[in-house]
């Protein structure tokens, strides 16, 4: 009898911790199903906002994915007119002022641009510095003025031709400019050779 006793109280505590397990088990489904719901109205809702920051002027309901679609469709529209690399002439994607599809195609430009560029000015730049020394030696580094006979600058191989630019005084005579040194030529044949600040 006692043993049938225990049997039977086991049995009732087995039944409650069924009860109990059951209950938390529904308890667990519910939470979940919370939780769920939570974020899918979160989604929604920065799904709204997002579109809304897109264009205010068109107001999307985020349960019709048609709408959605349509509208993703009508914004994202692949451009036709894709600017090209100036290098290996690929389509350049990025930035609207874009200019190069990657750093080496840039690097290769630029580098190809200075070696034009040098190969182009090197036989004027080369006159001009032959010039500018010639001058140099002339009025040497006191003086800041001299005048001279034009056959000795001549004889220098000295090219009158070349200069960096020119300015026309109040009098109407030119000066004629090489970076800071500048000569007027008379017409006596006699050269004045002045140096200015920089």
């Amino acid at each position: 009898k006692k043993q049938e006793t225990r049997n039977k109280k086991q049995e009732t505590r087995n039944k409650k911790q069924e009860t109990r397990n059951k209950k938390q088990e529904t308890r667990n489904k519910k939470q979940i199903c919370e939780r769920k719901d939570k974020r899918e109205k979160t989604r929604d809702k920065r799904g709204m906002r997002r579109r809304k920051t897109q264009d205010k002027s068109i107001s999307i309901n985020t349960r019709n994915p048609c709408v959605i679609t349509n509208y993703r469709l009508n914004n994202h529209q692949p451009k036709l007119n894709m600017k090209k690399c100036k290098i290996c002439r690929k389509s350049v994607k990025g930035r609207s002022d874009k200019k190069y599809c990657s750093v080496a195609c840039k690097s290769k430009y630029h580098k190809k641009l200075r070696n034009y560029t040098t190969s182009k000015t090197a036989k004027i730049d080369k006159i001009l510095h032959r010039n500018y020394a010639i001058l140099t030696e002339v009025l040497s580094t006191n003086r800041k003025q001299i005048k001279l006979n034009r056959i000795i600058l001549e004889q220098k191989n000295f090219q009158f031709n070349y200069h960096t630019h020119q300015l026309v005084n109040s009098k109407g005579k030119t000066y004629h400019y090489l970076y800071n040194l500048a000569w007027m030529t008379f017409s006596d044949n006699q050269v004045m050779i002045i140096r200015t600040k920089i």
